[in-house]
Parts: C-alpha cells; structure tokens; sequence
C-alpha cells in the first residue's frame, strides 16, 4: 500500500470545544492545571478535540489523564518542547505504543495510542519507522517541533478512531490538564530540525529537585539507617543539613512545601531507614507521614529562620577538631562550595550576612570550641569584618564563583580522603539541583565543583582546574535545565566524552 502523504494545511478544529474558565467540570473542577507555555502542538495537520480532562473512563472507575486529539492515521506527531525522550515502548505493550518526553524544565509531555499498523490497514503489523520516527530510541534530545511518531490507533484505542492520547505533567509527575496549553500552543505546519547530537554526560537528575535528590540517594545508597530531610525551596536550611547528613552516613532528601510527596516515602522505604531527622521549615504535616510509617522522627530547627536553624545543625554535628565553615546565608553558589567541604568531616556549615556575624551564629561557634573557621567567599560576599570576628578566620575565595569553586577544591583535596576520579558538576547559576551533592560526595569519597550551565562559558576557572588535574567525570547533577546544551558541549570535550 503506497504510504499516505500529509498534507501541510493546518486547520485546529475544535468541535465543541470549551473555553478554559468554563471547562468540562467532572467533579472536580480544580483539576485544571496552570497554563503551560511556551509549547508547540504536537500534530500536524487537521485534527479536533475537546475539553475531557477528568472524565470518567472504566464505568467510572477511573479518570481520563489527557486531551484526545482526533485525527488520521500517519499524521506526524511533534515534539511539545524540547527535552529528552525518557520513555519509548518497544515492543508494543498491550496499551499501545507509546512515548515520553521530558522537556528541559521538568514538565513531561506523553504520547499514547500511536500508529501500530502499516499504512491504509489495521493489521497491526506496523513496522518501527511506520511507528517511531526512523531511529528514534531512549536518551535522544530533540528539539520542539521535531518529527518524533506518528498518530494511531494502538492499544485500547483499536475500536475509537485515530487519535492522539497527550498527556501533560508538571515538574512532580503529576498530570495536569492539557487544553488551554494546547489552545495556546504554537501550531506548526512541517516538522522542526533535529536535534543535534548533545555527549552522552553522566547525570543524576530528575523532573524537579525533589526527584534529583532520590536519584542522588539512589546513586549512592542502598539501605540506610539515617535519612535527613530539608526543604527543596531552602536553600539555606539544605546546604547544612547535607553536613548532617553525611554525619548521619545517609544520604540529603527534599520535602516539597506541602504534604510530603509519596516518592519521598517510597525512598525512605527502600533504604529500609529507621530514623528521619527532619530539618528547619519542612512542613509538620511531614513528621506526621513519616511516624506513620513506624519510623523515629527527630527534628532540628526553626521554619522560617535558616541562621538559627544552621546553628542548630551544628549542635548535632559538634566541630570535628575545631573546624567550622561560614557562607553567607544569601549567596548561594558559595554555599554549594562550602557543602562539598564541610560533608563528611563533620565541618558545620553557619551562616551569616555579608557585613555582620548573627548572635547565634557567634554563640555557637564559641559553644563548639571552634578553632579554625573557614569562610568561603570573596570580600563582596562576606565582609573583612566578618571574617576577623569568627575564630581563626581564613577564607576561600576567588574572584567569582567558579574561582572560589576551585579554591575550594584545592583545600578539599590538601586535606585528603577525596578524589578527582569521582568529580561531580553543579551549575553556578542555580541551586535546586546541587542541594545533595555535598553528601552525596562524601558518600562516595568524591568531590562536588561549580561549572556555568547556561553555557556562557564564565567558568574558565573550573574547566582549566579540572584538565589540569585530569579529573574524570562522575555525573552532571541535574538535566538540561540545570548543565544545558552548550554547556554540555563544552564539558564533553574537556572529558572526552562523545
């Protein structure tokens, strides 16, 4: 049968369609998620759809998770974003063929019900390049607009016509409704360019911070007894409490800010942890959900007071033979540094401003008999005259971030016990992604070093330093949207990799 060839016109029909504010309501009319954009629509050609996000499917017994984009067999479908793929089925499971991509912000796009047969049939016989786009496979990037299927009827789809099953996720998994996304949408009318080849980089990422901090533990761990558990949006609560948690030999988990995510739980279940010490401004509702499960639950600090509640983390970890760290609570890429120090020495990680060392933070580096007090960043980071007012002062510091990075290093690796041949990457331009590498490094006796992951290429420091060095690459911590494409370029070039 002589394939079917598309026609470029596109028209967006939506039949019966109804407007965002007055969309379908079944049941519960909340479910409607935020307005995802930019986002370009993933068919070409005619097609018509509906509002049908929570419909009942199953007699009710379970809720539709997506937007039915009606159409033709073999109209190509496109990529919404660019991403990654992170799921593609083959060979065809019983609900059809079908794919995922995880676009660079963490919000997935899922493509389900694709074409299984061969051209102008339903024989299911389909061949993979009448499925997928011809060597399409797992870990491909591409770009949006890019040919990546092409719209079928596969699956439980057999007997409804040819459509698209697309579904929406936001950065935690959780499904959101698709259609105001897709109104707003930029419809195309031929595929985008490819991809182009990006190195094959190591990385310990997931869809938002909460699940790079699982992907951390499970890189590392496979039981422990003791999980440490900070905000995922407190930065300055985090960083010490990686010091704590290398203390503890386990490894840093995020909590979102409101209930405790059930992938958390299923975490701390797999390492089998008997106690959880949960830190500072993590919900309460959180130590609720983890004495639910039989486990001790300690906490350490105050919500809403990052000073205070580092202080206390360091009443837990003491000062292992007077050493202590002080960033300033605001700065985080010089906290990032800090964490790659102090975890795994029991070295306190206390926080001050730029220009005046807190009470607390006073207090408790005299109460713990500190000696020597290392104080990362530069004068425009934290002031001279917080650095004369800690005991035995001395700071870390270069002329911008990655300059200190290094610094950092250098001491990291003066003192011992660590290895370039385990280096992690964090980008200097954000921390989500980074928040548990300082316990992480410790666990695996590596070290943690900040590189530009816009790609701008201001982090000359870092990549002289590790070529010189020989460093050899343990993982990117983060995906794209933390070491991005260009970034990634560069990087697979100083390590050699493809």
């Amino acid at each position: 049968m002589k394939r079917r060839f598309l026609s470029l016109f596109v028209t967006i029909a939506v039949t019966g369609g109804l407007s965002w504010a007055g969309g379908a309501n079944y049941g519960d009319p909340s479910t409607p998620g935020p307005l995802k954009t930019p986002m370009t629509f993933p068919v070409i050609g005619k097609v018509s759809y509906t509002d049908t996000f929570g419909a009942p499917r199953d007699g009710g017994a379970r809720a539709h998770e997506g937007t039915d984009i009606m159409g033709s067999k073999m109209q190509q479908l496109v990529a919404a974003a660019d991403g990654t793929v992170t799921q593609l089925t083959i060979p065809q499971p019983s609900y059809g063929y079908m794919l995922v991509i995880t676009g660079d912000d963490g919000w997935s796009y899922h493509y389900l019900h694709i074409n299984n047969d061969t051209p102008g049939t339903d024989d299911g016989q389909a061949t993979l390049d009448q499925v997928f786009a011809p060597g399409l496979k797992k870990g491909d990037r591409v770009n949006a607009g890019q040919f990546v299927a092409y719209m079928g009827d596969s699956g439980n789809a057999e007997s409804t016509g040819p459509h698209l099953h697309f579904e929406l996720h936001d950065p935690s998994g959780a499904a959101v409704n698709a259609y105001a996304s897709l109104k707003a949408s930029t419809v195309i009318t031929a595929p985008g360019d490819a991809a182009p080849a990006v190195p094959d980089l190591p990385r310990i990422w997931g869809q938002d911070r909460v699940a790079t901090a699982i992907a951390a533990s499970k890189s590392a761990w496979s039981t422990s007894a003791n999980v440490v558990l900070a905000s995922g949006s407190a930065y300055a609560e985090a960083l010490p409490a990686s010091v704590l948690a290398a203390r503890k030999l386990g490894p840093l988990l995020l909590a979102d800010d409101g209930d405790l995510s059930t992938r958390v739980v299923s975490e701390i279940n797999r390492l089998k942890a008997t106690k959880v010490i949960v830190v500072g401004s993590v919900p309460a509702s959180a130590d609720a959900a983890v004495a639910a499960t039989g486990r001790v639950v300690e906490r350490v600090g105050v919500a809403g007071d990052p000073v205070e509640t580092a202080a206390a983390l360091a009443r837990v970890i003491g000062a292992s033979s007077g050493n202590a760290v002080v960033v300033n609570a605001d700065r985080f890429a010089d906290g990032v540094s800090a964490s790659a120090l102090a975890a795994g020495r029991s070295w306190p990680i206390l926080l001050t401003t730029d220009t005046a060392l807190p009470d607390v933070t006073r207090t408790t580096l005299q109460s713990l008999k500190v000696a020597h007090t290392w104080v990362v960043g530069g004068s425009a980071v934290v002031g001279d005259d917080v650095v004369a007012a800690v005991p035995g002062g001395a700071r870390l510091a270069g002329a911008d971030r990655y300059e200190t990075s290094v610094e950092v290093v250098r001491k990291v690796m003066s003192i011992g016990g660590r290895s370039l041949g385990r280096t992690y990457l964090a980008t200097g331009t954000a921390y989500p992604d980074a928040l548990a590498g300082g316990a992480l490094a410790a666990q695996t006796r590596g070290i943690v070093v900040l590189v530009d992951g816009s790609g701008a290429g201001s982090d000359t420091a870092t990549r002289d330093y590790l070529q010189s060095q020989g460093a050899v690459l343990k993982a990117v911590l983060g995906g794209f949207a933390a070491v991005g494409i260009d970034a990634s370029r560069t990087l697979g070039q100083l390590f050699g990799l493809s």
